[in-house]
């Protein structure tokens, strides 16, 4: 049985370094919030974001292989070629 989680918290992460989680997927909640900021700076200044409503934010499935580059809902450390 493969156990999966979707949040990559700091606690998933532990898990998955303990072994009693598989993976987790991580939302990156950091990047989320950088760009909401980031846009409602920009609205306000100029009157438009400049980009569409719907954006896609790409998830990243957190492995025993890969769990070292990630951190607190965020990605630590740059991806490895082929990744």
């Amino acid at each position: 049985m493969t156990i999966v989680g979707f949040d990559g918290s700091p606690d998933a992460l532990s898990a998955i370094r303990e072994g009693t989680l598989d993976a987790t997927i991580l939302q990156p909640a950091v990047k989320i919030a950088v760009l909401a900021v980031d846009e409602a700076d920009r609205l306000i200044k100029t009157g438009t974001t400049g980009l569409p409503e719907r954006q896609w934010v790409p998830c990243e499935l957190v492995t025993r292989q890969n769990v070292d580059e990630f951190g607190a809902f965020q990605r630590t450390k740059p991806k490895q070629a082929g990744e």
